[in-house]
């Protein structure tokens, strides 16, 4: 920014004056109400307070340009003051989004507390059952192993049995009727001597009993 100050050392009325030239006329300072339009508030009482009337041209346009000055920094303020804003908008989107996850870690948290067990007892208990269910699954496996294995080989020797030996044959097999022994004949003298019906019996069943 061109300083109203070096404007005034440039300009030839004033040069001629340091020369030692004689000064026709001075510069007319500028009305303040040019400058009050880009000033307020304090800047305006101090350039006020440093009216052409009061003070000296030179001590008019340092005031100008010290208020200049003042506006430039007051627009860098404000950038910073946006800047701050948005930066602090954003840290409260952040915070936001944290107290969202440690809310849900805590509802993980809790649940994880209700599905394990209260103390280290009955957590160890329950991991001594865990094991003893998983040895008695692996004695299971190995009983089904082993009663497959014998049942392979009851079929491989039912196999080789039916190949070494001919396949029985199921048709009903009657034994053979020994044949009948001779009927002796008697005299009728022993017939008739005998004594009666019951002792032709007897003689009867001694012959069947002999199998000559």
């Amino acid at each position: 920014m061109c300083s109203m100050a070096t404007m005034k050392m440039n300009s030839p009325l004033l040069a001629g004056s340091k020369a030692g030239s004689p000064i026709i006329a001075s510069p007319a300072a500028p009305s303040p109400s040019i400058w009050q339009g880009l000033l307020n508030g304090q800047e305006k009482e101090m350039l006020n307070a440093t009216s052409p009337q009061s003070t000296s041209p030179s001590n008019f346009f340092s005031t100008i340009d010290f208020a200049l000055e003042i506006q430039v920094e007051r627009a860098r303020t404000l950038e910073v003051l946006r800047a701050r804003d948005a930066v602090i908008v954003r840290l409260s989107e952040a915070y936001t989004k944290l107290h969202e996850k440690t809310v849900e870690v805590d509802r993980l948290q809790d649940t994880l507390n209700r599905l394990l067990p209260d103390s280290p007892t009955q957590s160890s208990a329950i991991t001594s059952k865990i094991a003893q269910e998983r040895q008695q699954l692996v004695d299971m496996q190995k009983t089904i192993e082993s009663l497959r294995e014998e049942i392979r080989a009851l079929k491989l020797a039912a196999e080789e049995q039916a190949r070494v030996q001919p396949p029985p044959k199921y048709e009903a097999r009657l034994p053979l009727a020994p044949p009948a022994p001779p009927i002796r004949r008697h005299s009728g003298s022993a017939l008739s001597s005998g004594s009666g019906s019951g002792s032709v019996t007897s003689t009867l069943l001694d012959t069947a009993d002999d199998p000559k």
